[in-house]
């Protein structure tokens, strides 16, 4: 930033709250002013520093600080300086907290992918299989009770190479189809209880069977992409009401 274009004191105010971390929303309600009135100093801000967004800014800041305003009546900016050269590891706040902020994100969301992959492996698959199972049982019996022909069920089913590559297709179908959604919806959204994604197994289960109903006869394709299509929508049982606020 050059001399001849200086920041004002609100702009300075608004950049002191940005390198805290706070939001527009935020900035606005400290500083008593409307969220429009705080996104156009952060314009006049970027243009002065010429940057685009407020990671750019921070790292820019991090070459040139902004002299901050004196937070008690009578500080001097010889003061302040002297406060600054006490710092001896040499360490830059503004840098600091970018680094701080983004290594943040990116260790919830790493932990957001594991909790997911570990639900979907140790509920929601379980329970969709144990369901493929006891409905194939149900089939047996029904088939058994018409037929009296329990090796012909065997045969047809068990022993049947295609019925277990179908089983296995549906599962990573409806598996995949969950865990997509869970992994691109904000996470303050959903449940991630064991319990909840054991619901969700059995909810894909039901919606695969009503997709069924108007995919009979239709060809692999169409019948995978229903498969996947019931494992985003069982997402549907882990929603919670209200998103999780955390505390500051």
């Amino acid at each position: 930033m050059t001399q001849s274009n200086p920041l004002s004191n609100r702009e300075r105010e608004v950049v002191q709250l940005l390198l805290e971390g706070k939001s527009n929303k935020l900035i606005a309600s400290s500083l008593g002013i409307s969220d429009r009135t705080v996104e156009f100093h952060l314009k006049n801000i970027y243009v002065k520093f010429q940057v685009r967004s407020r990671v750019e800014l921070i790292l820019k800041l991090g070459k040139y600080p902004v002299a901050p305003l004196a937070e008690k009546p009578g500080t001097s900016t010889v003061d302040m300086l002297e406060k600054k050269a006490e710092n001896k590891d040499g360490r830059n706040p503004y840098v600091d907290w970018a680094t701080s902020s983004t290594g943040k994100r990116n260790e919830t969301m790493k932990t957001n992918i594991r909790v997911a992959l570990q639900n979907a492996l140790t509920s929601f698959a379980p329970v969709v299989f144990l369901i493929m199972a006891i409905t194939v049982l149900v089939d047996g019996i029904r088939f058994f009770i018409h037929n009296q022909n329990w090796e012909m069920f065997i045969d047809g089913s068990v022993r049947n190479q295609n019925f277990w590559e179908v089983v296995a297709l549906e599962l990573l179908l409806l598996t995949s189809g969950y865990l997509f959604v869970i992994l691109v919806f904000n996470p303050k959204y959903l449940n991630f209880a064991r319990w909840r994604s054991a619901i969700a197994g059995a909810g894909a289960v039901i919606f695969l069977g009503v997709l069924s109903i108007f995919t009979q006869g239709a060809s692999l394709p169409i019948i995978a992409v229903a498969s996947l299509g019931a494992g985003m929508m069982s997402v549907l049982f882990i929603l919670r009401k209200a998103p999780q606020t955390t505390s500051n």
